[in-house]
């Protein structure tokens, strides 16, 4: 399975995240990682730094194109059986990419499957339940 990520000026817990799809009972296959154009410092100084710490993802920088291109850039390279696409400041729960997966190879004739998602402001926000829409 391909993990891919789209980064934009997202400064925060970013690599508290993305270290997520290391600790999985099925880690992926592979982890690409695009910085759509960032203009913050800190974003761009994020991404390089967990460029160096994670030598076996792939870290790809472009000019800024939007998410969908990013994604489109990521199906291109991928060579996992299943891609799935998040952008750096998603948060997935602990069994989101096993029940993705799952799902996929009970019914191998969908092309796609997807959830639901909880949208916040602050991380302490889910553990409060306070989200802005579901």
């Amino acid at each position: 399975m391909t993990v891919a990520v789209s980064h934009y000026n997202h400064d925060g817990s970013c690599p508290a995240r993305w270290t997520r799809w290391l600790h999985r009972p099925r880690p992926p296959d592979e982890v690409i990682v695009v910085d759509d154009g960032s203009t913050s410092e800190t974003a761009r100084r994020v991404f390089a730094e967990q460029a160096t710490r994670y030598p076996e993802w792939t870290f790809v920088r472009q000019e800024n194109a939007g998410p969908g291109v990013v994604r489109n850039r990521c199906l291109d390279r991928a060579v996992g059986t299943y891609f799935l696409p998040f952008d750096s400041d998603n948060i997935a729960t602990p069994r989101l990419v096993e029940r993705l997966v799952e799902a996929m190879e009970r019914n191998p004739s969908r092309a796609a499957t997807t959830c639901h998602n909880l949208a916040f402001v602050e991380d302490a926000d889910i553990e409060a339940g306070d989200f802005v829409f579901r």
